[in-house]
Formats: structure tokens, C-alpha cells, sequence
């Protein structure tokens, strides 16, 4: 069994892949970008995981999450199941800093209060 040390370890590498997945996967004018990840739970016991990029300043491309991004999900999911954590939604935002960094920040959420709280856009 994982110490929670190698636990943190395990998590910070999937979330900094994600928040590098994002970036890579919106366009170069975009400066902040969201990504939203729900667990869907069907009452035929058949789950899926919904997946929402958009920007947070009214960029209106598109975005879709590509197999990378679908596997680090999948990942994420299965890390938290693994330490006996019900994982229901993520919220991943990155910006641009003035230098040129990027900063991520990242929610989670372990309930339907949670899921229900995530800002998920309206018609999505």
C-alpha cells in the first residue's frame, strides 16, 4: 500500500499532467482555461465520466479533451479509488501569470453537493 507521501507524490504528477494537457490543448491566445470533470453515476450502475474545457474569459472556441486527457482523468479517478476516496467532480483551472507561467489550481469534490456546486456551464 502507498504511503500518503508517495499518495501526494502520485496525485501532484497527474495534476500537473493534466494542467499541462490543458494548456496544450487550447489555443496559444487563451490565457486561462477550465477544465470540469464530473463522475456521472446512472441508475443502471453504468458510470461515466463528463468532461467540460472552456475559457473563463468568453473565448468561444470548442475544446475537446483528447485520449491523453481522457487517460489522466481515468487516472485521477482511479487514484483516489485506490486510498478509498469517492472522487464525484474536479475543477482544474490554469492561467497565465505576467512572466509567462502558467499557475494551476485544483477542487475536488467527494458528494452530489459537490457536483451540484461545480460550475458547469449552462446547455453543456
Amino acid at each position: 500500500m502507498a504511503t500518503p507521501s508517495e499518495q501526494h507524490k502520485e496525485q501532484a504528477r497527474i495534476d500537473q499532467a493534466i494542467a499541462a494537457e490543458i494548456i496544450e490543448l487550447t489555443p496559444e491566445f487563451w490565457t486561462a482555461a477550465t477544465l470540469i470533470v464530473r463522475k456521472d453515476i446512472k441508475p443502471d450502475g453504468m458510470n461515466g465520466i463528463a468532461h467540460h474545457i472552456f475559457s473563463p474569459q468568453g473565448h468561444r472556441e470548442i475544446i475537446q479533451p483528447d485520449e491523453v486527457l481522457f487517460g489522466l482523468i481515468g487516472e485521477l479517478f482511479e487514484l483516489f479509488s485506490k486510498h478509498g476516496a469517492d472522487l464525484r467532480c474536479a475543477t482544474y483551472n490554469v492561467s497565465e501569470e505576467p512572466d509567462g507561467q502558467w499557475r494551476m489550481t485544483a477542487e475536488y469534490g467527494y458528494d452530489d453537493a459537490a457536483v451540484r456546486k461545480q460550475a458547469w456551464p449552462e446547455g453543456v
